[in-house]
């Protein structure tokens, strides 16, 4: 369902289909992630947070709300609109100044390219705003699923017993958070990258307002998840912090993130450069999460 969803997408955006289509198949294709997720508690009798397959599908389950989430918001008036009038510029000026804590500044995020790509144009459109976001993130979704159900070995997919490093009411708390954050600043992360491939001015400025708010999200979910990892660590290892590979990858992904929102808070970047270190922080945190469990052996193994 979630693949044809994309293909839906894909088509809607080209031939500007009704964006309620969108908004149907991919609807559905989240419900039918959740139908599969709530099937697999209910037969195991746990939290379907104990292997990289049931990871990967909850982390997809996380993108996929934030989509509908977050072409919902920009479906309302998430900037003032950009016009060439003096009033609106005051207007904007003055909404800028209000929330200049969270608004880039316009002169930062470059001036609108008429030659821009297919489709692009038409980006001023609060439709094509929330379709655009489908667009990004309908093929993560769609890797997730199909990475986690063809690439992964098929004992995966079978319900076993929790194994006892597993059977803790931790569990629930500290995968849970840390998959919530992984799906939150991956989410923000990729709307970064697409600020830098974007070339209209008004949705680069969309895009950076909302990556910033979503890894402003993503960066305290870490920061718990970090935290409630070591306390349970403490209870089942007798360590706060080993230096176990995924524990190393996890503190130097939170340090690229808390330069992001250091670099935009106290130093007050905009525009490009937190964009980059956003797109950095997305290659660390996949390593994190995928390539850690892949590549590295550790206290953690037991979780692939």
């Amino acid at each position: 369902m979630c693949l044809i969803s994309m293909v839906i997408t894909c088509v809607s955006f080209i031939f500007e289909l009704p964006i309620s289509l969108n908004y149907v198949f991919f609807t559905i294709a989240h419900f039918s992630i959740t139908a599969s997720l709530l099937s697999r508690w209910a037969l195991s009798g746990h939290i379907p947070l104990t292997n990289l397959y049931e990871s990967l599908t909850f982390l997809a389950w996380v993108i996929s709300s934030l989509c509908l989430v977050s072409s919902t918001i920009l479906k309302g008036n998430l900037t003032p609109p950009y016009s060439d009038s003096a009033q609106s510029n005051r207007s904007m000026g003055q909404s800028l100044a209000f929330s200049s804590a969270i608004t880039p500044d316009l002169s930062l995020l470059g001036n609108p390219d008429k030659t821009t790509p297919l489709g692009f144009q038409k980006l001023k459109s609060k439709t094509q705003r929330s379709r655009i976001i489908f667009l990004i993130f309908s093929p993560v979704i769609v890797f997730l699923l199909g990475f986690s159900s063809f690439a992964l070995p098929s004992e995966m997919r079978e319900l076993v017993p929790l194994v006892p490093a597993l059977q803790s009411n931790w569990l629930l708390l500290h995968v849970s958070i840390m998959l919530l954050s992984y799906g939150t600043l991956i989410f923000g992360s990729l709307l970064s990258l697409a600020f830098l491939m974007s070339k209209t001015s008004q949705f680069r400025l969309v895009l950076d307002r909302l990556s910033y708010r979503m890894l402003s999200i993503g960066f305290p979910l870490l920061t718990l998840g970090i935290l409630s990892g070591s306390i349970w660590a403490n209870q089942a290892w007798g360590s706060y912090w080993s230096w176990d590979p995924k524990e190393t990858w996890a503190l130097i992904t939170w340090f690229v993130f808390a330069i992001y929102l250091h670099a935009r808070l106290i130093k007050g970047w905009q525009g490009t450069k937190p964009a980059i270190i956003a797109t950095f922080g997305f290659f660390m945190l996949w390593f994190c999460f995928l390539g850690v469990n892949i590549l590295a052996k550790g206290l953690h193994s037991y979780a692939i």
